[in-house]
């Protein structure tokens, strides 16, 4: 029989690690709160379209990655490779262009893509994000640059940077394009081979490329920022001003393209500080263009995507379980059915608390206390219910077993609360 285990760059989130991603998860659904971002939950599985028409033909997350499949009524489907085309497909359809504008979304899920697994890079790969939609103004764009760093800060991500740049529209790309491939014509040689295949489909992806030999051609290549136009030169000033308003380190870097074709304008990336790290832990970008192209609506728009495995890896945050407050240790059945009885009493109760077997002895149910770090357990047998008292133990300190009237138990345990 084969060995039965998850797929391939696709690994589960255990008990031992739930918690830190669920620390995680609260820390981003405050963040978006506070600014007013709505959460939205698309399906996993999206009509291949969706991302044609957005992505690009040429992107390696198309060309390379994405999980394309044909369903039984012979519809071309694909699992979600990124979550800002799902979440504009989901803006058209629902028609929220009739609402006031922008409107503020966010998301948190997985991800697929076909890639080449890695420390840091999965298959299944969980991604939060927000998208203001709807706008064209430089304040939105230094916003999300803002929530963005803001989710970074309180995850104690420190050793990061911010790499900022610009693409302007598509009129300014297209002339940096065709000055840019003039530049590399003359090194095609000494390109890498996808370097070289990119150069005939779409030269500004070279700019993605992390091979020196390309890295070492392009630091000398004529920069886009030198192509902006007068509106697109202020619209990126007016967000590096801000940023510096709000007291933002960044760094302007003309080499960030971003990977997918929709973006326009702003781009952005949080990097790690270490030179030897190329993984981005964050990005984010304007795209004007992005619902044009599936809707023929001219809709602009301007958000960010963080890795979720990469953002845990980079925090700084102690994640230790605190340990359950009440473990409740039935000696009988009737002690077992008690508990059952009163369970009402703790779950309306701020204690977390599970109930043990009455099955196993005394000595078996302590142990298992101590294994889940409960601070104190409650021990009720035969003889406490008929004396209507219970016995409470503290693991966590030395203190002497208490035993107590049952019709005082809820009581006691609010004075003991501060200690738990």
């Amino acid at each position: 029989m084969s060995k039965m285990q998850t797929p391939r760059g696709m690994k589960d989130i255990a008990p031992d690690e739930s918690n830190q991603w669920r620390h995680l998860r609260g820390i981003v659904e405050n963040a978006m709160d506070m600014m007013n971002y709505k959460f939205i939950t698309t399906p996993i599985v999206e009509n291949v379209e969706v991302f044609t028409r957005t992505v690009g033909e040429d992107s390696d997350i198309l060309s390379k990655e994405m999980y394309i499949f044909e369903d039984r009524g012979k519809n071309t489907l694909a699992l979600r490779p990124e979550g800002t085309a799902s979440v504009c497909r989901a803006y058209i359809e629902h028609n929220m262009a009739n609402l006031s504008q922008p409107v503020k979304l966010a998301y948190f899920g997985p991800m697929f893509r076909y890639d080449r697994p890695q420390a840091g890079r999965y298959r299944q790969l969980w991604q939060f994000g927000a998208e203001s939609i709807g706008v064209n103004n430089p304040e939105s764009d230094a916003e999300l640059i803002y929530l963005q760093n803001y989710i970074f800060n309180n995850l104690e991500v420190k050793e990061k940077k911010l790499k900022i740049n610009s693409l302007g529209g598509l009129e300014t790309r297209s002339k940096f394009e065709k000055e840019f491939k003039e530049f590399v014509k003359d090194k095609f040689n000494d390109l890498s081979d996808e370097s070289k295949r990119r150069y005939e489909i779409n030269p500004l992806r070279i700019f993605d490329s992390k091979e020196d030999i390309d890295q070492e051609i392009i630091k000398n290549a004529p920069t886009i920022l030198s192509f902006l136009n007068t509106e697109e030169e202020s619209h990126f000033k007016q967000v590096t001003n801000l940023l510096e308003t709000m007291k933002i380190k960044y760094e302007i870097d003309p080499r960030i393209v971003r990977g997918l074709d929709y973006y326009t304008d702003t781009v952005w990336e949080f990097e790690p500080k270490e030179e030897s790290s190329q993984s981005t832990i964050g990005a984010g970008g304007r795209y004007n263009n992005l619902i044009q192209k599936l809707s023929g609506k001219d809709i602009p728009g301007v958000g960010f995507a963080t890795g979720v495995e990469r953002t845990i890896a980079a925090s700084k945050i102690n994640y230790n379980e605190e340990g359950l407050d009440i473990y409740l240790a039935p000696l009988s059945q009737e002690a077992s059915e008690y508990f059952f009885n009163i369970l009402n009493s703790f779950t309306k109760s701020s204690f977390s608390f599970t109930l043990g077997n009455y099955r196993n002895s005394l000595r078996s149910q302590l142990r298992t206390a101590n294994n889940i770090n409960a601070k104190h357990v409650l021990i009720l047998g035969n003889n406490e219910l008929e004396e209507q008292s219970i016995t409470i133990k503290s693991l966590e300190s030395e203190k002497e077993d208490i035993s107590i009237s049952l019709n005082s138990l809820f009581e006691t345990l609010s004075d003991l609360k501060n200690n738990i």
